[in-house]
């Protein structure tokens, strides 16, 4: 495990990115792509998954690509709580 990517050592890790909510202390949570079978996790909505490890949101995607889309675009666009938290401040 490493401080710049503290996820790696899961099964199934793909990728992460700090663009989760800003959490006390000032830093944002991490937010991952998994191979959902290797992490044994549900894989109805696709092979890949995006997860924000603040709340365990998780979003499935058909193809990498569309993971890495949704990682970079921050958990607000798939996580409710770290929606509210940006709109009301509250992680």
């Amino acid at each position: 495990m490493s401080k710049l990517k503290p996820h790696n050592y899961h099964a199934g890790y793909v990728a992460e990115l700090r663009r989760g909510p800003v959490l006390p202390g000032g830093k944002r949570g991490w937010v991952t792509i998994y191979n959902a079978r290797k992490q044994m996790l549900d894989e109805d909505g696709g092979r890949w998954v995006t997860v924000c490890q603040t709340h365990g949101t998780l979003l499935n995607h058909t193809s990498q690509c569309a993971a890495r889309a949704t990682m970079k675009g921050g958990s607000i666009k798939f996580c409710d709580d770290c929606r509210d938290a940006e709109l009301g401040g509250e992680a």
